[in-house]
């Protein structure tokens, strides 16, 4: 037997489409890009807001992920927003540095430069060039629950 549509909620969308008797429809956040809520069981509270609750400014600086250069909490989803002085399209150099519990296709824990696309994950660094088309460029970071002994990102960036 099916059941109604699951309530809309705001800056939350449902994680399972099924609607039969009995089920439990799960919310995840889905906020907009200057807020920052954390995504996690329900009888789990975890908060990013201590970093990236920040909007950083200027035309360089370095970034880190929550407990940085220490381990990582689990249940994040963080997201950061960077303002550059001036308007786009400029290009930022980062320098990153990162350990991030890798798994085939960073489907567990990652993290996403400027929304290009690529999830990072696994121990490593690089330097690369991003095109930013107006004054802003993001950070998504995200973490499960299965291990948490990595210590996740630094980023230093130059416009």
């Amino acid at each position: 037997m099916d059941c109604p549509t699951p309530p809309e909620i705001p800056f939350a969308a449902p994680l399972n489409a099924s609607h039969e008797s009995g089920t439990t429809v799960r919310y995840a956040c889905t906020p907009p890009e200057s807020m920052v809520l954390v995504d996690g069981p329900p009888d789990v509270t975890c908060d990013c807001s201590n970093t990236s609750n920040i909007t950083l400014t200027g035309n360089s600086g370095v970034l880190t992920s929550p407990g940085y250069p220490g381990n990582h909490a689990d249940f994040l989803d963080c997201f950061y927003v960077i303002s550059l002085d001036q308007p786009g399209p400029q290009a930022v150099t980062a320098t990153v540095e990162y350990n991030v519990e890798v798994v085939a296709d960073c489907i567990f824990d990652y993290f996403i430069i400027n929304d290009d696309g690529e999830k990072y994950c696994g121990t490593g660094n690089f330097t690369k060039v991003f095109l930013v088309a107006g004054n802003q460029w993001s950070v998504h970071f995200y973490a499960d629950y299965a291990d948490n002994n990595a210590r996740a990102f630094r980023i230093e960036y130059n416009v």
